[in-house]
């Protein structure tokens, strides 16, 4: 009992330490201006119901815990990180609109939109950028109009088990 007692607190040890570098790699992988509890604390007192605060961009990553669709043109997903949940709400409209802004073609966009949106499970870390608003029930939610370099996401951290919503709301997952 006395081994199994040093070993699970060596275990513990190194997945404190293994959070901590996961969370240092999140922030400098994506450039982060929030983390998800920052975020929190700072857009949800001054954004009111159905309203976007298009005045100031914001980058967040977190892992994917739920997808919903809202037809074809909408997609929802819950990012969970610093033991805290957001909702990015992302559209081909807006979608097509930021990659617009550097490619110019707004159907590169779409396609852009709908290849991104067939890639991301549960279970991906991802970053996204765009601005910061509430839907129209209340619920505090990042407008993104670009995901960040989701391809590479891909290649360093796909999810490769189904994760359970037991395991993804544990204590300092990222």
């Amino acid at each position: 009992k006395a081994n199994k007692a040093a070993v699970t607190a060596v275990q513990k040890k190194a997945n404190e330490a293994n959070e901590e570098a996961t969370k240092a790699a999140v922030v400098e992988a994506y450039n982060v201006s929030h983390r998800l509890p920052d975020f929190i604390s700072e857009f949800n007192p001054i954004t009111k119901p159905g309203t976007h605060l298009i005045q100031t961009m914001v980058t967040v990553a977190g892992r994917v815990q739920a997808i919903r669709g809202q037809g074809k043109p909408t997609m929802f997903y819950d990012i969970h990180g610093d033991d805290a949940k957001l909702q990015l709400v992302t559209s081909a409209k807006n979608y097509a609109a930021g990659v617009m802004a550097s490619q110019k073609d707004y159907a590169a966009g779409v396609k852009a939109f709908n290849r991104i949106n067939k890639m991301i499970k549960i279970g991906d870390m991802i970053g996204a950028r765009g601005y910061a608003g509430k839907t129209k029930g209340g619920t505090l939610s990042l407008l993104a109009l670009e995901f960040l370099d989701h391809h590479v996401v891909r290649a360093c951290s796909p999810c490769k088990r189904w994760w359970s919503r037991r395991h993804c709301s544990g204590g300092g997952e990222v």
